[in-house]
């Protein structure tokens, strides 16, 4: 069987995430190797898309983006989920489909990503008014992924945090792991430059579920060092209430480039994920050590794979310890050790990784 035709489906390309650009990346790297790729989505915005072209720099011919629904932004997640559905007859025409959020996407591909388990998570372990609320959503989830498992589809994870949760939640025997790809190639060389000022950055979303309110907590604790929060704005008010709220020591930077992320990574001793949510990876902590910058983010999670423990924290007090000795001994030499830590999640390996599994997703179906 040959295959020309392939759909990645991605909820939602309105934000500049780790995932959205994940996603964009595979749908480059399978456009560039011949294939007609189709990114199908349902939430979608210019700038969000434009950033994402940049981040990838260019997108092929032969790469489109698809919206096929119009739903509301404001839409419940369980009745998108379930609105999602109606994609498979849509997914008919293609000869392989890649759910890249399985997380959310309650649809049955050939190959299924899953970035992390938090639904399971926050279901099993929340209080009765939790589960209650997320009863609907946990219910087709688990749906879902009973006709997966029954299924001959290739099941992909982002790190062996998420591997155990697999096993952990879902029993899932038959899964593999694929680490999302980080641009090592064009950061490595920063972490041979020295840093004079004591910096601290952190890259996320400008949104309330960010825990940029514990950045300032940490902040207000070292007056003297220079706190720099950049990233995509999601929500607009509530950046404007992050900058009548900021300590004086802290620079907000909304909706910033490529470019200007790595400048910022130049003079940035150490990096700071103070995010309360355990990420199934850690794109931009892995970035952040691409380029030389001592970590500092929570002992759970997907960092657990590469972040050393010395530089893992279980609350903020520990995140204040560990900033102090951050901040003394940083060095080239430590810059560099801990850029090479991150070289294995280069984008060369994550094209050679996902090509094999594609390769091996289309003998299935011969």
């Amino acid at each position: 069987m040959t295959v020309d035709n392939i759909a990645i489906v991605l909820y939602d390309l309105s934000v500049a995430g780790g995932i959205q650009r994940m996603s964009m990346q595979m749908a480059k790297i399978l456009a560039e190797n011949g294939y007609n790729v189709d990114l199908i989505t349902f939430f979608l915005r210019k700038d969000s898309l434009n950033a994402l072209y940049r981040a990838i720099e260019g997108a092929p011919r032969n790469l489109r983006i698809l919206k096929p629904l119009n739903l509301p932004k404001a839409a419940p997640v369980t009745l998108a989920s379930y609105l999602i559905r109606l994609l498979h007859r849509k997914l008919k025409n293609y000869e392989l489909i890649i759910n890249a959020h399985g997380d959310v996407q309650p649809i049955i591909a050939n190959i299924v990503y899953f970035h992390q388990f938090n639904v399971d998570y926050n279901f099993h372990a929340g209080t009765m008014q939790r589960r209650v609320m997320l009863l609907p959503l946990w219910w087709i989830r688990k749906e879902f992924i009973e006709d997966l498992r029954n299924s001959d589809a290739w099941i992909l994870v982002n790190s062996t945090w998420t591997y155990a949760e697999a096993r952990r939640f879902w029993d899932f025997g038959n899964v593999s792991i694929l680490y999302p790809p980080v641009p090592v190639e064009k950061l490595k060389d920063l972490a041979r430059i020295p840093r004079k000022e004591n910096c601290v950055v952190t890259i996320s979303r400008l949104s309330p579920d960010r825990g940029i309110k514990n950045v300032f907590e940490l902040a207000k604790e070292f007056p003297s060092v220079k706190f720099i929060i950049a990233g995509h704005v999601q929500d607009a008010r509530y950046f404007s209430y992050l900058l009548t709220t900021k300590p004086d020591n802290v620079s907000l930077y909304p909706n910033i480039t490529e470019d200007f992320k790595v400048r910022l990574f130049k003079k940035a001793k150490v990096y700071l994920n103070l995010t309360p949510y355990v990420e199934g990876f850690g794109i931009a902590v892995a970035e952040a050590m691409a380029a030389g910058l001592i970590p500092i983010t929570k002992n759970m999670g997907g960092v657990i794979d590469f972040v050393p423990k010395e530089y893992r924290f279980n609350d903020l007090v520990e995140a204040k310890r560990i900033m102090m000795m951050a901040l003394k001994e940083w060095s080239i030499e430590k810059s560099v050790s801990l850029s090479n830590i991150v070289v294995r999640f280069s984008l060369s390996n994550f094209r050679r990784h996902l090509l094999e599994i594609v390769n091996a997703a289309i003998s299935k179906r011969v």
